[in-house]
């Protein structure tokens, strides 16, 4: 690439961040947010009214340097005496446009990551990343969510 079409892609990425709206960003990922909530507990209906899981809601305060301070929640799956936590990171994350981790409970050593992934915000789409290997990547549904929770909560 040569100075002048660098110069220019550069140029083209300054006048798109000028136009960036920080509230506006905040509210879609908090909306994306509020879609996978639904997804899994549409996911996991069967289970809850069989009483094997319960959910419960935490709130959580993110502070990110583009979008600003806002509160979130933290999704806490029960079952039984085990809990798998959905924690949202943020959107700050590099080739994604926001991250959530799942892990159990008292323990990080096993996590996933909830990869919210698109070219543009329309085409943004949810990931199952089982490790940091991106060629393990999955997009994210029922099967590959319930094969996730199955792993965390091995006993």
């Amino acid at each position: 690439m040569s100075l002048e079409e660098k110069a220019k892609k550069l140029a083209e990425l300054n006048a798109r961040s000028e136009q960036f709206d920080p509230i506006a960003e905040r509210n879609w990922w908090i909306g994306k947010l509020a879609r996978l909530r639904t997804d899994v507990g549409r996911w996991l209906g069967p289970l809850r009214q069989k009483g094997q899981v319960t959910f419960d809601s935490v709130p959580l305060q993110l502070s990110e340097e583009k979008i600003g301070t806002y509160e979130v929640e933290e999704l806490v799956l029960e079952f039984g005496p085990e809990a798998i936590v959905l924690e949202p990171r943020g959107t700050l994350i590099a080739g994604a446009r926001g991250r959530v981790d799942v892990f159990r409970r008292g323990s990080r050593m096993e996590q996933i990551m909830l990869i919210l992934s698109g070219p543009t915000k329309e085409e943004a789409r949810w990931e199952i990343w089982p490790s940091r290997d991106p060629r393990q990547r999955k997009p994210l549904d029922q099967a590959s969510f319930e094969a996730a929770l199955d792993t965390l909560l091995e006993v």
